[in-house]
């Protein structure tokens, strides 16, 4: 049951950090322009929808409930968001 809960809370979470950065493909955000700079609009856009495509295999292995898919979406949404975040964190200029 308690495993249930963190895939749920996983979904939600890879759901809103896509949707973000699918919906700022275009827009400026967190003081990057992905308007000017290649590597943060590809970012924005491959990133936001694998962690869409994460959210869904979430919700599928919520209804499978097995254990090796459970673990290997948890594995893979942790690696992709942390991997996206160390990018886009490179690319922010502090000014």
């Amino acid at each position: 049951m308690l495993i249930n809960l963190l895939v749920l809370i996983v979904v939600f979470i890879t759901a809103f950090l896509g949707g973000y950065l699918v919906s700022h493909r275009n827009k400026t955000f967190l003081s990057l322009d992905p308007t000017t700079d290649s590597v943060v609009h590809n970012v924005a856009n491959w990133g936001g929808i694998s962690l869409l495509f994460i959210a869904l295999l979430g919700v599928i292995s919520l209804f499978l409930q097995n254990s090796i898919f459970i673990i290997i979406v948890l594995l893979i949404a942790t690696v992709v968001a942390t991997t996206i975040q160390f990018i886009l964190f490179n690319h922010l200029k502090i000014k």
